[in-house]
């Protein structure tokens, strides 16, 4: 196989994948009705998650916002506690002191641990599409 239909066929599972993946996060009613009610013109995507110890750390963002509204929340598994670890730059809200309530922040994790493998599998592909472009 060329390495020109390598790439592609690379890319075409990549872009089948994160269409997937973006589907299926943001085909959560729950959570489009939850973000729909407090924030203007919002999707939302789960970029990471990852489970250390006694901890989980995930990564979403407000894509259909602007650039820069990348939520960390990490969560004590033990305490069942959720911290936001960084916040986000800027994004528009229908009300002040906009804060996701736990019930959410608890459908996303585990919207997060449901898709953990496709997360991580999406990181690697984009690594390796990414050094073959490259290459080329």
């Amino acid at each position: 196989m060329k390495k020109e239909e390598q790439l592609n066929k690379l890319r075409n599972l990549r872009h089948f994948l994160i269409d997937y993946l973006f589907e299926s996060i943001n085909d959560n009613k729950k959570i489009k009705e939850y973000f729909d009610k407090y924030l203007n013109f919002c999707t939302f995507e789960i970029d990471y998650y990852e489970k250390i110890g006694d901890f989980e750390y995930i990564q979403f963002d407000l894509s259909a916002q602007n650039t820069g509204n990348i939520f960390r929340y990490k969560h004590n598994i033990k305490n069942d506690e959720y911290a936001l670890t960084t916040t986000p730059a800027i994004f528009s809200s229908k009300v002040d002191n906009f804060d996701i309530s736990k019930e959410i922040l608890k459908e996303i994790f585990d919207i997060a641990r449901e898709n953990k493998e496709l997360l991580e599998a999406e990181k690697i592909l984009t690594k390796k599409v990414t050094k073959l472009e490259r290459r080329s």
